[in-house]
C-alpha cells in the first residue's frame, strides 16, 4: 500500500504524552496556529498573558514570521493532527525537533532538520526564524515542568501574575490541554 505524498507527514509516529514539555508545547503552538483565526487569537493571548502586552506580541510577530516562512517554502503542504489529538504525526515530530534543536541554540541540526521540511534553500533561513520562537516555547514549556513538579512533590503554592519576571513559576497553566 502507498501512502500518498500529500497524507505523508501525517502518520502518527508518535504519542503527546512521550514528548518532554518543550516538544508538547511546540506542537500544541504548531497545531493551534494552523487551526484558524480563533486558535491564532488564543495563541496571542496566551502569550500577552505569559509575558506581558508589548513582549507578548513582539514574540507573536517571531512566531507568525516563522510559520508563515515554514508554510510558504514548505516542500509540500505540513500536515498536522486536530489540536486535542494523542498523536504525533510525521510532520509534526519533524517540527518539534526543529523546535528542539533551536532551543539548544544547535543551529547547524536546525537547519538539517528544517530541510526536512522545507525546501533546502530555505532551510538555514528557517532555522534562524525558529531561535526566537524556541526561546518562548522554551520558557512556556519551563513553567509547564515546574508545575507539574510542584504537584507531584505537593509544594503547588503561590498565585503567579502570568509575567516572565526571569522566575519559574510553579502554579502558572498549560498553554491548553492536550486529551
Amino acid at each position: 500500500m502507498t501512502r500518498s505524498p500529500e497524507r505523508r507527514g501525517g502518520a502518527p509516529v508518535g504519542m503527546v504524552e512521550d514528548l518532554d514539555a518543550l516538544e508538547a508545547s511546540a506542537v500544541l503552538y504548531l497545531r493551534l496556529w494552523c487551526s484558524g483565526p480563533e486558535c491564532q487569537a488564543a495563541v496571542l493571548h496566551d502569550f500577552t498573558t505569559r509575558f506581558g502586552r508589548e513582549v507578548g506580541v513582539e514574540r507573536l510577530r517571531s512566531f507568525e514570521e516563522f510559520m508563515t516562512t515554514l508554510v510558504e517554502h514548505a516542500r509540500r503542504p505540513m500536515m498536522r493532527h486536530a489540536v486535542g489529538c494523542r498523536c504525533v504525526g510525521a510532520d509534526e515530530s519533524a517540527y518539534a525537533n526543529l523546535i528542539a534543536a533551536a532551543a539548544d541554540g544547535d543551529q547547524e541540526v536546525a537547519a538539517v532538520i528544517a530541510s526536512l521540511i522545507v525546501r533546502p534553500e530555505m532551510a538555514t533561513v528557517v532555522a534562524h526564524q525558529a531561535e526566537p520562537v524556541a526561546i518562548t516555547v522554551r520558557q512556556i514549556a519551563r513553567r509547564i515542568e515546574a508545575r507539574e513538579r510542584g504537584r507531584e512533590t505537593g509544594r503547588e503554592t503561590g498565585r503567579d501574575t502570568g509575567r516572565d519576571t526571569g522566575r519559574e513559576s510553579a502554579t502558572h497553566s498549560a498553554p491548553a490541554a492536550l486529551h
